[in-house]
């Protein structure tokens, strides 16, 4: 039996690719490198390579914006780089106050857990 999530905020993040589906279920202001599909009833929404909607962005070279990220040679430091579209790219509103890190986050957030 599948049990559904309830109340859930999807925003500010870096990810492959996200999958979606209930009904008012806010997914904004998230770069993915692959696809995004949200389901809301009947609706299908997806987002390709390039577009934008909700704040959503599709990026295929995302995960070349960080300051180190090679998984295939153990390196995963996530944070963003100065090219990254994840700079001052999130929305504030209910955005953790502090980052990963333990520091303050600065008006207008980072997309993803790191602050600039």
């Amino acid at each position: 039996m599948k049990t559904r999530s309830k109340g859930v905020l999807a925003r500010n993040n870096v990810a492959p690719e996200v999958l979606a589906e209930g009904k008012d279920m806010p997914v904004d202001h998230s770069i993915r490198d692959k696809k995004i599909f949200i389901f809301a009833g009947r609706a299908k929404a997806k987002a390709i390579i390039g577009s934008i909607s909700d704040h959503n962005r599709v990026n295929p070279y995302v995960f070349r914006t960080f300051v180190d990220f090679d998984p295939s040679d153990g390196k995963f430091d996530k944070r963003p780089a100065a090219n990254s579209p994840a700079l001052r790219a999130g929305l504030d509103h209910q955005a953790p106050p502090i980052a990963i890190e333990g520091c303050r986050r600065i008006s207008p957030v980072d997309i993803g857990g790191y602050a600039r």
